[in-house]
């Protein structure tokens, strides 16, 4: 655990009693892949998230980074909903014009609404200068067509944040802001991936949106500005996101190991567990103190090195801990299985790890 300040700590034990309040019970519904719309809202209620919308809270990396830790430690999808909804909040403070913020902000931090960033695109993949999706304008309004997949909260969100090519001679773009009950909008929730349960995972569809240029977010022609204004939030999130996974395998781990037995011995008596609980217990830390590092500096590039080394770790410590639990791992109950199926969404999303090396070379 890193030095922690006074207000730290008290955000620390209040995520703590908040997952106990209001998480833990919701878990069955989650996992039946229940958007968990009450426990996000509950979140906003109790102002955890503010700590990433100036003029609203400490705005803190590392308390972020906390509090997504403590909500995937008992909620892995929770936690992910978390940083989606706070990324696309942070982009619309940061970008948008002082109506925009008037109009939203308020209601993303408290909850009432819940906003989702959507910029992958079926042909595109993670690649944003690839997006195929359309907004032209006709003098009076914008007109959007094309289609969003793998969007978090695709069946759910009150409002997203859409990437389109604005400019039909050159790769230029343009973010804006879209309600789920605009005209022309309509989303599925048809994918179903092999962990992640609940997140409201799919597609949404734009057929002659129309809308006006008060829903543009940030400047014409300038969208692309997005993904260095997210990666922060989204980098710093998602590692946090494998190093809560981490921390419960690793505690689950521990307790088998010293309590399961073979003739009178238990496990953890034996070298070969002693040497991979100690490199799942080394991985843990390490991904620990390179978020903190990536917070507190404020850099970039370690943040993109924490995001690509926790989420690849915390598959290889859900692969041994499924190896210390023998066959009981890859039974469902137990839970390690799951935890596998969740630490390998990971490293796609948020900023796709392949995607974020490219990054991490252009910026050192």
């Amino acid at each position: 655990m890193m030095c922690l300040s006074e207000e730290q700590q008290i955000l620390r034990t209040s995520i703590k009693d908040f997952v106990k309040r209001y998480v833990v019970p919701g878990l069955n519904e989650i996992k039946n892949d229940r958007f968990p719309r009450d426990i996000l809202r509950e979140l906003g209620k109790n102002g955890f998230f503010n700590v990433m919308i100036p003029g609203f809270g400490v705005q803190d990396s590392y308390s972020y980074s906390l509090i997504v830790e403590e909500l995937a430690s008992a909620s892995p999808s929770l936690a992910w909903l978390y940083v989606t909804h706070v990324a696309a909040a942070y982009a619309l403070s940061r970008m948008g014009s002082e109506d925009q913020k008037s109009q939203y902000i308020e209601k993303m931090a408290d909850g009432r609404l819940l906003a989702t960033i959507a910029i992958t695109e079926p042909a595109s993949g993670a690649t944003a200068s690839a997006v195929q999706t359309k907004a032209e304008f006709d003098g009076k309004a914008w007109v959007i067509n094309g289609s969003k997949t793998f969007i978090t909260m695709a069946s759910d969100a009150d409002a997203f944040i859409i990437m389109a090519r604005s400019d039909s001679e050159k790769p230029a773009f343009t973010d804006f802001i879209l309600r789920s009950d605009d005209r022309g909008v309509s989303r599925s929730a048809s994918l179903k991936g092999s962990g992640m349960p609940g997140i409201g995972w799919g597609e949404i569809f734009l057929e002659n949106v129309e809308t006006g240029q008060d829903r543009v977010l940030g400047n014409r022609n300038e969208g692309i500005k997005i993904i260095p204004t997210i990666a922060k939030v989204f980098t710093i999130g998602a590692a946090s996101i494998s190093l809560g996974i981490m921390d419960v395998l690793n505690a689950n781990a521990l307790e088998h190991i010293r309590e399961r037995k073979i003739n009178g011995s238990s496990l953890s008596s034996f070298q070969v567990v002693q040497d991979r609980y100690l490199h799942m217990y080394t991985n843990g830390q390490a991904a620990s103190a390179l978020i903190y590092r990536a917070a507190i500096n404020d850099d970039i590039k370690l943040a993109y090195a924490a995001k690509v080394f926790a989420t690849e770790k915390a598959i290889e410590n859900a692969v041994t801990a499924s190896r210390l639990f023998g066959a009981n791992g890859y039974e469902r109950s137990v839970g390690i299985a799951s935890y596998i199926d969740d630490a390998l969404a990971v490293p796609l999303h948020f900023i796709n790890n392949d995607v974020l090396t490219g990054l991490f070379m252009n910026s050192v």
